[in-house]
């Protein structure tokens, strides 16, 4: 599994236009629950 930069993350999130959160999200459960 590949755990990209903090900064990257947020760059990606910016470019896509969603919160940085959100990319740490699948179908709408997030991974810490």
């Amino acid at each position: 599994m590949y755990s990209p930069h903090m900064d990257k993350v947020f760059q990606i999130a910016d470019a896509l236009s969603v919160p940085a959160r959100d990319l740490f999200e699948w179908d709408g459960v997030s991974r810490s629950r």
